[in-house]
Formats: structure tokens, C-alpha cells, sequence
């Protein structure tokens, strides 16, 4: 798990499994990118929020859906704050979905986020 913000953090499927790591961390609502967690309520976790989205790396995902998983970042992060954003190996569906959050919501540069 890598914090990316104070409030928003970056992981693979492992870290969003440690009960542990996340209650060590704070960790209060979780966004997954895998659909691993389809289904599961975020009280089962010991989390405030969960939000389940099914993205595949590379193209294919549904633009609108892509769009409110950026909302929801910002949302979590700030209603939940310390949000884990997590994908099957945390490099690829979490990294870009946290730094659409960055550039929209903060102004970063792509290269800043």
C-alpha cells in the first residue's frame, strides 16, 4: 500500500484483504477495481464505505462508469478519508483512476499526479 495523499492510498488485492494492515493504516472506505468485491457490505470489512467497480486493464471500460469511479474517489476521500484504491495488482486500474481524481479535482498536470 502506497499513500498516494494524506487522505487516499493505492493497493493490490493483498492489501485490501489485511484487516490488519487496513485497520493499522486507519483505512475507513475502500473503492475496488477488480469486482473481487461483488457483493461483500463494507460493515463486513470494518469499513464506513465500499464501492465494487468490475474495470479490465486496457481499453473496453465504460467511459460514464470510469467517470463516476472518479467521483466516488473524491467522495470517499473526502466523507470517508483514508480511502484505499485497489486493483489486482495496484499498478495499473488504481494508479489511473487516483490520478483522473488528482487532475479533475485538484488541477494536477498528469505528470504532477
Amino acid at each position: 500500500m502506497d499513500w498516494i495523499t494524506e487522505s487516499i492510498a493505492i493497493g493490490n488485492y493483498l492489501d485490501a484483504q489485511d484487516e490488519e494492515l487496513r485497520r493499522s493504516q486507519g483505512i475507513r472506505s475502500m473503492i475496488c477495481l477488480n469486482g473481487r468485491l461483488t457483493g461483500v457490505k463494507a460493515s463486513e470489512l470494518g469499513l464506513d464505505a465500499l464501492q465494487n467497480y468490475s474495470f479490465h486493464d486496457g481499453p473496453g471500460n465504460d467511459p460514464a462508469i470510469f467517470q463516476r469511479a472518479v467521483e466516488a474517489v473524491g467522495w470517499f476521500a473526502k466523507s470517508y478519508p483514508k480511502l484505499l484504491v485497489q486493483c489486482h495488482a495496484g499498478r495499473s486500474r488504481s494508479v489511473v483512476l487516483v490520478t483522473a481524481h488528482l487532475m479533475l479535482a485538484e488541477g494536477w498536470s498528469a505528470d504532477e499526479a
